[in-house]
């Protein structure tokens, strides 16, 4: 099994596992932590841009979702060009000993060329996407196992977020503060709040009925306190104006 200090320090504290290091990589030097201070800076950016009813505030948020998937990317070995059929012989000829493949393109006057790219220049960041991914784990162990050693029913977790009864946030919000010395509802980094919209500005939507047909695919049936319903729907992949 392989792991980082943040998962192993999670695996000991929260499973009580007992484990031999056969071998790893260790650093010398202080941690880089630079990242921290750009994150947070996107981060207070894409609340300013929200609170402005600016969209650009989804490009900010595209960004600082791509964080980790940017630093841990597998070798890139191979390209696709697409070019005018005029300029197809002379392109083929240019690039000759890199061609994998090339076929028309129905339809058009276009030529797709397949190439292989050399991964001699290709740079991941794996170790801060390691981190990334395992501190992000971190923050929802801390909040799943006070709810789970307080007894409280979780009827469905994903990557950042959870169902539980209403009732139970503030004995949570709570005992995590107890714990972990920091606020657990808000709006700031590594605090949760609900995701569910507002029926009405200014009246909290609650999921009334909640159905869960499988990993990243459920409908909530919403209500307030004005008795309104809305539905909350989710599966990824699938826009939502299509499911809605």
């Amino acid at each position: 099994m392989y792991v980082d200090h943040i998962t192993l320090q999670d695996l000991i504290k929260y499973q009580g596992v007992k484990c031999e290091v056969l071998q790893g990589y260790y650093y010398d030097g202080n941690r880089d932590i630079r990242i921290r201070d750009e994150v947070k800076k996107l981060f207070e950016l894409r609340l300013k841009y929200k609170k402005e009813g600016n969209p650009l505030q989804e490009n900010i948020k595209l960004i600082l979702n791509s964080i980790y998937g940017k630093t841990t990317l597998s070798p890139i070995e191979s390209k696709i060009t697409i070019v005018d059929d005029k300029d197809a012989i002379r392109y083929a000829i240019r690039n000759y000993n890199h061609i994998v493949k090339f076929e028309g393109l129905d339809g058009s006057d276009k030529t797709i060329f397949k190439l292989t790219k050399s991964i001699c220049r290709h740079f991941n960041f794996c170790p801060l996407g390691v981190n990334i991914l395992s501190m992000s784990k971190r923050i929802m162990c801390e909040v799943f196992c006070t709810a789970e050693d307080l007894g409280m029913d979780i009827f469905y977790s994903d990557t950042d977020s959870m169902h539980l009864y209403n009732e139970d946030i503030p004995r949570l919000a709570e005992e995590f503060e107890k714990r972990y010395g920091r606020v657990l509802i808000g709006k700031n980094l590594g605090q949760f709040h609900s995701d569910f919209a507002e029926i009405t500005p200014g009246k909290q939507s609650l999921a009334y009925k909640s159905i869960f047909c499988g990993k990243k695919t459920y409908i909530d049936l919403l209500t307030n306190d004005l008795n309104e319903v809305a539905f909350h729907c989710r599966m990824k992949g699938v826009k939502q104006d299509v499911i809605a």
